[in-house]
């Protein structure tokens, strides 16, 4: 299934890291561009155990990704 997420916080990003676990497509959705390129270079915007390597993992697999728009 394919998800959006709109902001990419504490409680998005770490919804965002187990639906893609979960074999689930995501994107996120913010307006500013600097956290869109955090994401989509594969790093992770919160401090969560396991969440930096579920990030990097998911946008090797393009199976997570950011855009600045819905």
């Amino acid at each position: 299934m394919r998800i959006s997420i709109f902001g990419p916080g504490c409680v998005g990003a770490v919804s965002a890291a187990c639906l893609v676990d979960r074999g689930h497509i995501v994107t996120g959705v913010d307006p500013d561009a600097g956290k869109v390129e955090l994401i989509n270079s594969g790093r992770a915007l919160v401090v969560e155990a396991g969440l930096a390597e579920l990030t990097r993992r998911a946008v090797a697999e393009k199976r997570r990704r950011a855009s600045r728009s819905g």
